[in-house]
């Protein structure tokens, strides 16, 4: 069992809880923010088959697993948890996933993560307050990606988290400036945090 100290940070909590449900075995997590957008994640992850359980002042999550939706899963309005869970769902589910949330999360860019996806054969259909996410047919073993990071980082986080599931890691490259770029050096951190 690997145990992590969290910051109460929103941020760094939804990256952890993440991170740890990709860890085979078991992940203490301690000290993370409780609140909406890290509530909805706990929750997704329950409803994709991976143990998440109180633990004193924290959490206890046994990843590893391969996240499997039997319903559709609502994300409240955590563009978080939405931009960070769709690469993932789309290189790790075997079969579509359902999203739903509030209207307004639908109306926040996702484009740019789609379309850096679609090579692999990942296909995203729009519904009114959601969408299906149709993931890849093979897991890759490695990413090798281009994305405009422009509208957010939270993209590049995202595929980074995902990549840190892949036996090869992989590469993620963007042209110009990202958008909040201080959240990528947060990334980087947590990922080295787990190992990645």
């Amino acid at each position: 069992m690997g145990e992590v100290c969290v910051p109460g940070s929103k941020s760094v909590t939804n990256r952890a809880l993440l991170l740890a449900a990709q860890c085979p075995g078991t992940s203490r997590l301690r000290g993370g923010l409780d609140a909406s957008d890290t509530r909805w994640m706990r929750e997704i992850l329950r409803a994709l088959g991976i143990h998440v359980a109180v633990a004193g002042d924290g959490w206890e999550i046994c990843g590893g697993g391969i996240p499997a939706a039997n319903a559709t899963l609502w994300l409240g309005a955590s563009g978080t948890t939405l931009r960070f869970l769709l690469p993932w769902l789309a290189l790790q589910s075997k079969k579509p996933v359902r999203f739903s949330g509030e209207p307004r999360l639908f109306e926040r860019p996702l484009t740019p993560l789609l379309q850096a996806l679609e090579p692999l054969g990942v296909h995203w259909k729009a519904l009114a307050h959601g969408g299906i996410l149709h993931p890849t047919s093979h897991t890759p073993q490695r990413l090798d990606l281009q994305i405009d990071a422009a509208l957010s980082s939270q993209f590049l986080s995202g595929l980074a988290l995902a990549a840190a599931g892949l036996t090869d890691g992989g590469t993620i490259r963007w042209a110009g400036t990202a958008a909040s770029e201080s959240y990528l050096g947060l990334s980087a951190h947590w990922l080295a945090r787990f190992g990645c």
